[in-house]
């Protein structure tokens, strides 16, 4: 999604309703949280008065994100924080699968399916081996999600039209744009895969603008055997933020991971 614009990206793409309350729960009380795939910092700055940074955590909320134009928007914002809270927050240029920041955390989170942006088991697993040598001992890892087995399991591809255009919602951009914005996918069943094109369109003559999100998605047996591999064990698994059960009807799976055999310090999931 490299090509998506970050100013039409960020008013469509806001979170999973409890996704902020959650991680703010999840980070209540920690030294240093990382994020990967932090974008414009929707989830990262609302961070800033659950930690309880350390003197060796100045810098106690890290921002890591590979898109150029939604990292801008983060620090657009980290900009108009007050300085005693700006001081606390660094954004970092970086791929999930590849970095190397020099520092441990108490936690590491992965909000709003970012997982699911990496194509391949091989780019997951270096993605949670990259989180393992980040995270201190008893720290957690802490994602979620969409839950596809519902229609992994209940639908077939010809159920999804790749040219249908279904509206997903009205956006007004911050240089005060007006877009209805169309939806539609591609789905292939067998590799798990979707391509989610995003029509932006200001009036019915306009061809409009196209961006696109290809994403791989996991079933919950899937994911606790790549966390398993990848060195974890999983803590806590749900199908909401509010606790619900990992079940076909899930609409998301919220899941917590500890290095194997460890225990999660200071964390309620």
């Amino acid at each position: 999604m490299s090509d998506y614009p970050a100013e039409l990206y960020a008013p469509l793409h806001t979170g999973t309703p409890g996704d902020v309350d959650f991680y703010q729960r999840v980070c209540a009380g920690a030294g240093s949280v990382l994020e990967l795939g932090c974008g414009h910092g929707r989830v990262l700055f609302e961070l800033l008065t659950a930690v309880h940074p350390s003197p060796e955590d100045q810098q106690a909320l890290v921002g890591l994100d590979c898109h150029d134009g939604l990292l801008a928007l983060a620090r657009e914002r980290h900009a108009a924080l007050p300085p005693e809270q700006a001081a606390l927050v660094s954004l970092v240029a970086g791929d999930m699968r590849s970095f190397s920041l020099g520092r441990r955390f108490d936690r590491v989170i992965i909000p709003h399916s970012s997982l699911f942006c990496l194509l391949s088991d091989e780019d997951v697993l270096a993605c949670l081996a990259c989180v393992r040598r980040h995270l201190r001992p008893g720290g957690m890892l802490v994602l979620d999600a969409y839950c596809a087995a519902a229609f992994h399991n209940e639908c077939e591809p010809e159920d999804l039209s790749d040219d249908e255009l279904v509206l997903v919602g009205r956006v007004t951009t911050e240089d005060g744009r007006d877009f209805s914005v169309l939806e539609r996918s591609v789905w292939r069943r067998e590799e798990q895969f979707i391509l989610s094109t995003y029509v932006y369109r200001q009036g019915p003559e306009d061809s409009g603008i196209e961006a696109c999100i290809p994403q791989r998605y996991l079933l919950m047996h899937q994911l606790e055997s790549l966390l398993n591999s990848a060195g974890f064990v999983v803590h806590a698994a749900s199908g909401g933020f509010a606790g619900e059960a990992t079940d076909d009807e899930a609409e998301q799976l919220v899941v917590s991971a500890v290095i194997g055999g460890g225990t999660a310090e200071n964390a309620s999931v």
